[in-house]
């Protein structure tokens, strides 16, 4: 807390540092990147991080890996050509960035320790980093939650009856933290 002044008189006032909320972008590159050139990789991902692919910060890299999943449960191969097509059948195409942003995504050479600067072989492990991030924004999330009722001054049966509902948000979350250690 900080304290200021209004008009004579000391207040305090709460300054929040506004920051990019917990995300691991890189390592949601290199897991599709992995899951792309080595499809068996998509069921060590699927036993960490949700078919809906909602741990990934970046909208797009969700999307993508959702059609990559769903590619995957059809019985179809991951390649550039089904990943589009499937984006196109999706309507999602565009969202992603386009033709331009999977030809940087992939077509790059394909990913080793000594081109990329990570292995491959740790997928499963850049799975828990991005579900780690995920699991710390909804920490902060709820956090914002509880301040935000508070700032607005809401009678207090209703802040009550919401941090009711929050901790029950707090006991699963728990829950979820332990599942995915």
């Amino acid at each position: 807390m900080k304290k200021g002044k209004r008009e004579g008189e000391e207040i305090k006032t709460i300054d929040f540092i506004r920051k990019i909320p917990p995300q691991a972008v890189e390592a949601e590159i290199v897991l599709l990147q992995t899951i792309f050139f080595d499809n068996q990789v998509a069921s060590e991902a699927r036993d960490i991080i949700s078919d809906s692919g909602e741990e990934f910060y970046r909208h797009a890299h969700e999307i993508i890996y959702r059609a990559m999943i769903s590619i995957l449960k059809r019985g179809g191969t991951i390649d550039l050509i089904t990943l589009i097509d499937e984006l196109r059948r999706q309507d999602k195409l565009d969202t992603v960035g386009g033709t331009y942003y999977l030809d940087q995504l992939f077509l790059k050479e394909a990913p080793t320790m000594k081109t990329a600067g990570y292995c491959p072989a740790n997928a499963e492990h850049y799975a828990h980093i991005i579900v780690q991030k995920y699991l710390l924004r909804k920490i902060i999330s709820i956090g914002w939650e509880v301040i935000e009722r508070a700032n607005n001054e809401d009678e207090m049966r209703v802040i009550i009856s919401k941090m009711r509902k929050i901790k029950t948000m707090i006991d699963e979350l728990i829950v979820e933290v332990k599942r995915r250690a």
